[in-house]
């Protein structure tokens, strides 16, 4: 077996180090000519379902504070993936917390939405 590299390797999930430098590369590469971020989820690890849920909250509340800090004159359109809390929809105070750290990007009525089930719409016009 050999030793991971900072910036991790193919195998593994995408360590800090990776997250952070990409999105510092992309706000350099391209600076304010971004309409828009997509974030399309699966922040987490494949094995974040052994961490508590107030840590897989924590590691999405890294990402939006990473994501507001370099992309803060962009929407992002937030978005939970497969490998992100496995909640159960009944666990609504989760999405409740997640919702909190989105709200500056979506509007009233989606926040109502992802409260109750943990997705949402937006219509653009």
């Amino acid at each position: 077996r050999h030793s991971v590299g900072r910036f991790g390797n193919y195998n593994c999930d995408s360590p800090w180090a990776l997250v952070e430098s990409a999105a510092k590369a992309m706000k350099a590469k391209h600076g304010d000519n971004i309409e828009f971020v997509l974030w399309t989820g699966d922040g987490l690890s494949g094995t974040a379902s052994g961490r508590s849920s107030e840590r897989q909250v924590s590691a999405l509340k890294n990402l939006t504070h990473l994501l507001s800090q370099t992309f803060s004159g962009q929407f992002v359109f937030p978005v939970l993936g497969h490998d992100d809390p496995g909640w159960n929809p009944g666990e609504r105070l989760r999405y409740r917390d997640v919702a909190h750290f989105w709200s500056h990007w979506l509007p009233d009525e989606a926040i109502q939405t992802f409260n109750i089930g943990g997705y949402y719409t937006i219509e653009l016009k």
